[in-house]
């Protein structure tokens, strides 16, 4: 944990495969989830890595519609699954094994197609969202999935833009 990097891999960037959209770890099972482009780099995959092992992805499906893409996608430690939202703003869970996606709700929130962060909140028991919308502002939500609703916690500037969250927090443990 301390950002020290241990090791550098060169990969083939010919392959569009390896170009992360956005992802989720998957802490019980050290796994990590991402939506990637196919090799041409003209179509939509979900894949996974071991996290020893990031440049040795396998595909889960590779035949992911561009509506189906997940912009933020966050991993729940509490029921263990994988939780996104779409380029077309509905909250879904993302089947680990297939990748088939269930709408929870539509979040009616107009986003741009830039991925950002989303991570689960042990404090608040909610998924955190930053919001890009397309007006070029971003916003920071908080998801309750039991309630399917989406409430924006605070405005942010347009710089205030992040790709990923991170949360050490041992309450976040499943058996907790």
């Amino acid at each position: 944990n301390t950002g020290e990097q241990l090791e550098f891999k060169q990969t083939d960037h010919r392959n569009f495969s390896n170009t992360v959209i956005c992802g989720a770890y998957d802490s019980d099972s050290d796994t990590f989830y991402a939506y990637t482009y196919n090799r041409n780099g003209n179509g939509y995959m979900l894949r996974t890595a071991s996290s020893d092992d990031m440049s040795n992805m396998k595909t889960i499906n590779d035949q992911v519609s561009y509506n189906e893409i997940c912009l933020s996608l966050a991993y729940n430690p509490i029921d263990r699954t994988l939780y996104g939202v779409t380029t077309g703003g509905k909250f879904v869970k993302v089947n680990a094994e297939n990748g088939a996606i269930t709408e929870i709700f539509d979040t009616k929130i107009s986003i741009d197609s830039n991925p950002t962060a989303m991570i689960y909140s042990p404090a608040d028991k909610t998924i955190l969202w930053n919001v890009n919308y397309t007006s070029g502002i971003a916003a920071f939500y908080s998801i309750d999935i039991k309630n399917k609703s989406c409430t924006k916690i605070e405005d942010w500037v347009e710089e205030e833009r992040y790709s990923f969250f991170a949360c050490n927090d041992p309450a976040i443990e499943g058996d907790a």
